[in-house]
C-alpha cells in the first residue's frame, strides 16, 4: 500500500499519541524502603531506575532518614539498582508497587569500607584511590569517557597517565588484558560506563605488581551482572587530525550461560595523517645553519580481535582462556628540504625523499590459559596461569637524497634502503595464592617467570650510481639477538588493624638475566642482577572516613628495552641518525608519597622521587654538523611533586566537576661528551573537567575541559607553556544508540621545542594544526545485565618489547 507524505505524517502522529496514552495508562508510582539485614534503615542509599530494554537511566533518588524512597511514572519492565558504600549493589525488577530492598554488607571485605552518610564518589585505600562513577552520569557516556573524569587520571587518545606524569597500564577486573593497550581502549569506547562498578587508581603498586619506574595501574572493575543470555555493542568513529580523516570501528559480543561465559571483540582502525614541521640547527664551531622543512604522510592500519572464555565446573573451580590476534601495516612517505647556510649565506639545498612500507605482515598473538580454585568460603584462592605472546614487524624504508647542481637542476647523489625485521616470542607462567583471614586481613604470595627472545635483523643497501645496483653496506648492516629471563617471587600482607589504621606491606625479589649478541661484529654482552623491592602503604582513617592520611613507599626498576641496547645506526637525514647503547644498564628508583583526603572528594599530597643511573633520551652533537640521538645512564634524577584534586557531583548528579593542580621541582645531574647538562626546573599545571547532563529526559550531555601547563624541559629540549581545551556533546536514544561529537586540543597545544648548548642551538616548529575532531556512534543490543568472561593477562610482554 502506498501512502503520500501527509498520510504518513498523520499515521505517525496517531501512533505516537496512542503510544503515549498506553504508556500513561500502564505507568504507576513506585515506593519502597532500603534496610540492612537487621532492619535498620540505610539513609541516603542511591536508588536508580533503569529501562528494562536498554538499561537507560530513567530517574534516580535517595532514601530518606527512614530508608523510604519513591519514584513516579514507572512503566513495565523497569529495574531498580540500589547501592550504598559498604554494601553489595542490588538489582531488582519492578514487579510490585512497594519494594523492600535489603542491602547485604560487602562480601569482599567487611572492614574495607567506612559506612557514612556521605555520598562521596572517591574513597582511599592504602596505595590507591577508588572512584565510583555516579549512576546518573555513567549511564550517559562510555567507559573511555568516564576514565578521563577519574580523579588523578589524564587521558589523551590511547595514552593514560596519573598524577606526576606516571604512565598507566589499563587492567580489567584485576588482570592485565591479553590484548594491547590500543585494543583495550577500543573496548572501553564500545562499553557503556554504567557497567563499571569502580575504577581503582593504583598510584603506588605493591609487591604483587612487577617492579617498574614511574608506572601506575588503573584497574577497571565491571559489575558482576546477574543475567544470562546474549548482548553486544558496536561503534564507528570518524577522526579528523593532521589534515586527514581516519575511520575506526569495533564490535563487542558476549554470551553467558549457566556455567559457560564467552565474550569477544573485533576492532579496525586506519590512522591517516599529514605532518608538517620545521627544524633548524645552528652549529657554533662552523657558524653553519642547517634547516629542514619536512612533510610526512602516514597511513597505518590496525586490525585486532580477542576472545575470552571461562567455564565454572562448580562454585569453587573455574577454567578460562583468552586469545588475542592483531595485525598492523603501514604505508608512508615524506620529503625534507634541507638548506645549508654559512655565515648567513645559503650555500646549497638538498631534498630527502623517503618511502616506507611492509614487505610482509604477520599477525601478533597473545594467548592465556588459567585455572582458579577457591580454597574456602572466605574468598581464599589459588590461581595458575600460562601466557604466550608473539610479535613480528617487517619494515622497508627507502631514502633518496638529491641536490641542486651548478646548472640549477636536481641530481640524485645518494640512495639507500634500510630493511628491519623484528621477531619476538615470550612465555610467562604465574602461580598466586591468596588467603583471606577471618579478621579481614589478606596474605598473598606468588611466583612468576617470564622468558623472552627477540631477533632484530637490519640490512642496509646503498645504490651504486655507476651500475644502478644496490649493494650491501656492511658498516651498518647487522643481526642482533636478545634474550631476557626474569624470575620473581613476592609476598604481601594487607590488614585493617582497627577503625583508624590500615596497612599493606610487601617485598618482591626479581632476578634478571639479559644476553645480547651482535652477530656481525661478534660483540656480546650479559647483564645479570638480583634486586629486592620492598613496598609499604599506611593509612590513618579519621572521623569515620571524613579525613584520611596515607603514606606510601615503593621501590622500582627500569630495564632498558632491546631497542635501547641495539647499537645499530639508523639514518633519518643526511645529518641525523639514531643509535642504541649496548652498555646501557638498569635504573633504580625510590618513591615516597604523603596524601591527605578530606570528605572523600578533596585530596592534597606531596611525592618525592629519586632515580639513580637515570635513563634519558638525548641528542648529541658529534661534529661535522652531525646529530646523534641515543639513550644513556646519567647520574641522578630527583623530583618533588605537589598535587591537589577536587571531585564533586552537584545538583543531584547533573554536573560532575574535577579540578587538578600540581607543581613539580626536578633536579638532574648529567654529563654528555664532557658537557655538563645538569639542570633544575620548576613547573606547574592546572586543569578543570566538567561533565554536564543537559537533559536527562532527552539524554543530552556535554563536557568542557581546560588545562594549562607551564614551560618545562628535559635533558636536551625545552618547551613553552601549553593550553588545552576540549568540548564534546552526546545524545542518547531510547533504542540504545548514542551519537557524540568531540573536539580535542582545540587550541593546538603542540608549541615549538627548542634547546641551546655551547656546541649548538636547535628549534622545532609544528606547522600542522594538531586539534582532533571526532564524530562517533555507538549502538547496544541484546539482553541486559549479562555476565562477562574475564580477559586474562598475557604478561604485558608485547608492550615491553614495543615500548608501550
Amino acid at each position: 500500500m502506498n501512502m503520500n507524505m501527509p498520510s504518513r505524517l498523520t499515521a505517525i502522529l496517531l501512533l505516537t499519541a496512542v503510544s503515549a496514552l498506553c504508556a500513561s495508562a500502564s505507568s504507576r508510582d513506585l515506593k519502597g524502603k532500603v534496610t540492612d539485614p537487621s532492619g535498620t534503615p540505610v539513609e541516603s542509599a542511591l536508588v536508580v531506575l533503569m529501562s528494562g530494554t536498554d538499561s537507560t537511566v530513567l530517574d534516580f533518588t535517595y532514601a530518606d532518614t527512614s530508608g523510604f524512597f519513591s519514584l513516579d511514572g514507572i512503566s513495565g519492565g523497569a529495574f531498580v539498582e540500589v547501592s550504598f558504600i559498604g554494601f553489595e549493589k542490588v538489582l531488582r525488577p519492578v514487579t510490585e508497587d512497594f519494594l523492600t530492598i535489603v542491602l547485604e554488607p560487602s562480601v569482599e571485605r567487611l572492614d574495607e569500607v567506612t559506612v557514612t552518610a556521605s555520598r562521596g564518589l572517591v574513597d582511599r585505600r592504602p596505595g590507591r584511590l577508588v572512584y565510583s562513577p555516579p549512576a546518573e552520569v555513567a549511564a550517559a557516556v562510555n567507559a573511555y569517557t568516564i576514565l578521563g573524569y577519574t580523579p588523578l587520571v589524564t587521558v589523551y587518545r590511547e595514552n593514560v597517565s596519573v598524577v606526576g606524569g606516571k604512565s598507566a597500564e589499563i587492567w580489567i577486573d584485576g588482570r592485565k588484558p591479553v590484548m594491547g593497550q590500543e585494543a583495550a581502549m577500543d573496548i572501553l569506547r564500545n562499553t557503556s560506563a554504567d557497567k563499571i562498578e569502580k575504577i581503582e587508581v593504583v598510584t603506588s603498586p605493591g609487591a604483587s605488581y612487577r617492579a617498574a619506574v614511574g608506572k601506575a595501574v588503573i584497574n577497571i572493575v565491571f559489575k558482576k551482572e546477574p543475567g544470562r543470555g546474549f548482548d553486544g555493542s558496536a561503534s564507528v568513529e570518524g577522526i579528523y587530525q593532521f589534515k586527514k580523516v581516519s575511520p575506526r570501528a569495533s564490535l563487542n559480543l558476549g554470551y553467558a550461560g549457566e556455567k559457560l561465559i564467552v565474550s569477544g571483540n573485533i576492532g579496525f582502525r586506519n590512522t591517516n595523517t599529514l605532518l608538517e614541521q620545521d627544524d633548524a640547527y645552528h652549529y657554533h664551531d662552523s657558524d653553519e645553519d642547517i634547516s629542514y622543512i619536512s612533510n610526512t604522510r602516514r597511513n597505518n592500519w590496525l586490525l585486532n580481535g580477542n576472545l575470552n572464555l571461562s567455564y565454572d565446573f562448580n562454585s569453587k573451580n573455574r577454567l578460562g582462556a583468552s586469545l588475542a590476534l592483531g595485525g598492523a601495516w603501514q604505508d608512508s612517505d615524506g620529503s625534507t628540504y634541507t638548506d645549508y647556510a654559512r655565515h648567513g649565506a645559503l650555500e646549497r639545498r638538498t631534498l630527502v625523499s623517503s618511502v616506507s612500507d611492509n614487505p610482509e605482515v604477520k599477525p601478533s598473538v597473545g594467548a592465556a590459559l588459567y585455572y582458579n580454585l577457591k580454597t574456602d568460603d572466605m574468598g581464599s584462592n589459588l590461581d595458575f596461569s600460562v601466557n604466550y605472546s608473539s610479535y613480528s614487524s617487517n619494515v622497508l624504508n627507502g631514502t633518496d637524497i638529491s641536490g641542486t647542481s651548478s646548472s640549477g637542476a636536481d641530481s640524485l647523489f645518494q640512495s639507500y634502503r634500510q630493511h628491519t625485521v623484528h621477531d619476538f616470542q615470550a612465555l610467562e607462567a604465574k602461580a598466586v595464592y591468596e588467603h583471606n583471614f577471618e579478621d579481614g586481613s589478606i596474605l598473598k604470595a606468588g611466583l612468576e617467570n617470564s622468558t623472552a627472545f627477540l631477533s632484530n635483523d637490519f640490512l642496509r643497501t646503498d645504490l651504486d650510481l655507476l651500475t644502478g645496483d644496490y649493494i650491501r653496506n656492511d658498516r651498518y648492516s647487522n643481526v642482533f639477538r636478545y634474550d631476557e629471563n626474569i624470575s620473581s617471587a613476592y609476598i604481601s600482607y594487607d590488614r585493617q588493624w582497627n577503625d583508624a589504621i590500615w596497612s599493606v606491606v610487601g617485598v618482591r625479589g626479581e632476578y634478571t638475566d639479559i644476553k645480547g649478541d651482535l652477530r656481525t661484529t661478534g660483540e656480546t654482552f650479559r647483564q645479570s642482577y638480583l634486586n629486592v623491592f620492598p613496598s609499604a602503604s599506611l593509612m590513618f582513617d579519621l572521623a569515620e572516613g571524613m579525613h584520611s592520611i596515607s603514606v606510601d613507599y615503593a621501590m622500582g626498576i627500569e630495564r632498558p628495552f632491546y631497542s635501547d641496547l641495539n647499537p645499530f645506526e639508523t639514518w633519518t637525514t643526511e645529518n641525523t641518525f639514531t643509535s642504541g647503547n649496548i652498555r646501557l644498564g638498569p635504573s633504580l628508583s625510590h618513591e615516597v608519597t604523603l596524601t591527605y583526603a578530606l570528605m572523600f572528594d578533596y585530596m592534597v599530597g606531596v611525592s618525592y622521587y629519586r632515580l639513580s643511573d637515570a635513563m634519558f633520551d638525548y641528542d648529541e652533537y658529534v661534529g661535522g654538523n652531525i646529530m646523534k640521538t641515543s639513550v644513556g645512564n646519567f647520574g641522578t634524577n630527583d623530583i618533588v611533586m605537589f598535587f591537589l584534586n577536587l571531585n564533586q557531583s552537584m545538583f543531584n548528579g547533573i554536573w560532575q566537576i574535577t579540578v587538578d593542580a600540581g607543581a613539580d621541582y626536578e633536579s638532574v645531574r648529567a654529563n654528555i661528551a664532557g658537557d655538563d647538562m645538569s639542570y633544575t626546573v620548576w613547573s606547574w599545571s592546572a586543569g578543570i573537567k566538567n561533565l554536564i547532563n543537559l537533559s536527562r529526559n532527552h539524554g543530552i550531555n556535554m563536557s568542557l575541559n581546560y588545562s594549562y601547563a607551564s614551560p618545562t624541559r628535559s635533558l636536551t629540549w625545552e618547551i613553552p607553556d601549553r593550553h588545552q581545551l576540549g568540548l564534546s556533546f552526546s545524545k542518547q536514544f531510547g533504542f540504545g544508540g548514542t551519537i557524540s561529537i568531540d573536539a580535542v586540543d582545540i587550541l593546538g597545544s603542540f608549541g615549538p621545542r627548542f634547546f641551546s648548548t655551547d656546541s649548538y642551538s636547535y628549534r622545532r616548529n609544528l606547522r600542522t594544526y594538531p586539534g582532533i575532531f571526532i564524530l562517533a556512534y555507538r549502538q547496544t543490543f541484546g539482553d541486559k545485565f549479562v555476565r562477562k568472561a574475564s580477559n586474562r593477562s598475557a604478561g604485558g610482554l608485547q608492550g615491553r618489547i614495543k615500548g608501550e
